[in-house]
């Protein structure tokens, strides 16, 4: 091997070596969105999670389901109005996640849909000592946000969802 013929060989290894670059920086482009995208489904479950523990039975939503499902007419009329406030906004949190493409329609109606509409529909909550109104502008957003689970109910309800679907 003589000098002049590694002096010709420089630019095909200086070629290489640049094709070789481009793929490393791709490459690691590439793992580094994809652990940025598996993170960010993390801390969307993460927050999921957190809200989702408020309406178990030891959360701070527990009482209110259950006088939901019960139709406890006395007993949501004595919510205090601070507590219905609070379990409203809720709702619309829920409701800006949705509206900010965090979660999606099927995914918010299979956690929280179903308490969105009975608290909606249920006069007793509406009512009581500590009347909040339903057809104020300040619940307009979680007005919205039941309409839209119950027009995602009616999809659910004629056709078998895949649950496998379900993402955050």
């Amino acid at each position: 091997m003589t000098m002049q013929y590694l002096v010709g060989l420089a630019p095909t290894i200086g070629a290489i070596f640049e094709v070789l670059t481009v793929l490393v920086a791709s490459l690691t482009a590439l793992f580094g969105y994809r652990q940025y995208r598996q993170q960010n489904a993390l801390q969307r479950f993460e927050k999921l999670e957190e809200m989702r523990r408020l309406f178990d039975g030891r959360g701070e939503f527990g009482d209110i389901c259950t006088l939901l499902d019960k139709n406890d007419s006395q007993g949501l009329r004595a919510v205090h109005f601070k507590d219905k406030i609070t379990f409203l906004g809720f709702f619309e949190d829920v409701a800006l996640m949705r509206n900010s493409g965090l979660i999606s329609d099927q995914l918010a109606h299979y956690m929280f849909g179903y308490y969105a509409i009975l608290c909606f529909d249920s006069t007793d909550f509406w009512e009581g000592n500590d009347h909040v109104k339903r057809d104020s502008y300040y619940w307009s957003l979680f007005s919205s946000f039941v309409t839209r689970m119950k027009e995602t109910q009616k999809i659910v309800a004629s056709a078998k969802p895949d649950i496998q679907q379900l993402r955050v």
